[in-house]
């Protein structure tokens, strides 16, 4: 979930409003390490279940700050997630959720998710300049279906982010942030091996 701050309005933030904000800070420290202790407060989870609709899996979803005042999407951890925003008196703000399928379609006509690119592009036209737009990945995709398009030892060419990033710095965007980039990055698992009986002496 990620706050639509006003950050073209100088004026004095409410008591509710910079407890709310200190709510936002905390819960994405924790969630920067997977744990039971990362949960909203009821606080922040009244203000964001009062901005639904969430982005659900394929979607892409863009609204300002006075429509709506969180951008929210369910079940980050299955696939990557790109959320972008840009100061002003009314900022805007926009939310992506990529999954698998959509980025094999697109690999096949040798773009990536034109669509994306286009609806980010058109979210912002008439709001902010490009180079005012800020770009947050959250997660990624690695290894298949990615992988079946570039050779094996370009590992580089295996991660959704490089190919998202280059398509949109292709658009004219200039901004991106990677702090949450891969948090969910597992080694594979694998399955624990029975212990070996000892031969009888």
């Amino acid at each position: 979930t990620v706050p639509m701050a006003n950050a073209g309005d100088d004026s004095v933030p409410s008591a509710e409003e910079t407890a709310l904000e200190e709510d936002v800070k905390q819960n994405n420290a924790l969630s920067r390490e997977l744990g039971r202790e990362v949960c909203f407060t009821p606080r922040l989870a009244s203000a964001v279940a009062a901005s639904l609709p969430s982005c659900w899996l394929g979607e892409y979803i863009s609204c300002a700050c006075s429509e709506r005042r969180f951008l929210s999407c369910i079940g980050v951890h299955r696939s990557m997630v790109l959320f972008a925003r840009a100061p002003g008196v009314d900022p805007v703000g926009f939310v992506a959720f990529l999954e698998a399928g959509s980025i094999k379609y697109s690999l096949e006509r040798s773009s990536f998710l034109p669509e994306v690119v286009l609806a980010l592009s058109q979210a912002f036209e008439t709001k902010a300049a490009k180079k005012d737009v800020t770009i947050h990945f959250v997660g990624d995709l690695v290894g298949q279906p990615i992988s079946a398009f570039f050779a094996k030892e370009d590992q580089v060419f295996h991660r959704a982010s490089v190919h998202m990033e280059a398509a949109l710095r292709q658009a004219g965007f200039e901004k991106f942030s990677r702090e949450m980039l891969g948090i969910f990055d597992e080694e594979p698992v694998k399955p624990e091996q029975p212990d070996t009986p000892q031969a009888p002496e």
